[in-house]
């Protein structure tokens, strides 16, 4: 797009002010969407941490939790590997 820009502008279908507005707006937004896909890369990568936390404490759940109520003394081991982190939320160990 910026290409056919500079073609036009150096053919004269656009003028040099008006190349150098629609440039200055091609290469804003250029940085708004890098700076969006930086994010959202973020973003995903915490969820991405957060799944293998899941994971984690599923297995440890499965392997502590059976109808053998002799498993039932593993229950503060289990217990001890949740760590409050505010209301309503729980951080896992990372693997």
């Amino acid at each position: 797009m910026i290409e056919r820009l500079y073609v036009d502008n150096v053919s004269g279908k656009v003028t040099d002010e008006r190349y150098e507005k629609m440039s200055a707006k091609f290469e804003a937004e250029q940085a708004e969407l890098l700076a969006t896909v930086d994010t959202l890369e973020t973003k995903i990568a915490e969820q991405e941490s957060q799944a293998v936390n899941v994971d984690w404490f599923l297995s440890v759940v499965r392997r502590y939790a059976t109808d053998d109520p002799a498993t039932a003394r593993n229950s503060p081991f289990l217990i001890s590997k949740l760590t409050p982190l505010r209301a309503g939320t729980i951080l896992f160990p990372s693997v």
